[in-house]
């Protein structure tokens, strides 16, 4: 994917018939557009309100967060360091939320999400290793292998 399928592609998504932690998750479209609009500032701010929507202080997951996976994986893969450790701060949530042992973690979207992120975990492993991560993706990697 590039930028411009990325673009296009949220739009093919119906966002308003998912949920975010605030309710309908028709701002997530902007905030994934803003994640590559090249504005440090903006991205931040909308990586910030991500993490608070899709998994809310990762107590909470969001329906949403399925739709969002392959839009934030893109992200992710593309991320500078300091947008690294805030994708790595999203995706920590989805793999601390998703978790069986969650008291949401066992619901069809959690575990669709858990499923995306172990057909991920090499790529989870090869990011542990890189210097100022912050721990994060150790984290979704020690939370997937409890539980493979």
């Amino acid at each position: 994917m590039n930028v411009e399928e990325y673009l296009n592609n949220i739009g093919l998504v119906d966002w308003q018939s998912y949920q975010t932690a605030y309710g309908s998750a028709v701002k997530i479209p902007e905030e994934l557009k803003l994640l590559v609009s090249g504005n440090e500032a903006e991205i931040l701010e909308a990586t910030h309100q991500i993490w608070c929507s899709l998994c809310h202080q990762h107590a909470y997951i969001s329906s949403a967060a399925e739709p969002a996976y392959p839009f934030l994986r893109y992200v992710l893969l593309n991320a500078d360091e300091a947008l690294l450790v805030e994708m790595l701060d999203i995706f920590a949530g989805f793999a601390v939320c998703s978790s069986p042992e969650h008291p949401e973690g066992g619901g069809v979207f959690q575990r669709k999400i858990r499923s995306l992120l172990q057909e991920d975990i090499e790529l989870f492993r090869k990011l542990a290793v890189i210097e100022g991560e912050e721990g994060f993706a150790e984290l979704i990697v020690q939370e997937l292998s409890s539980t493979i």
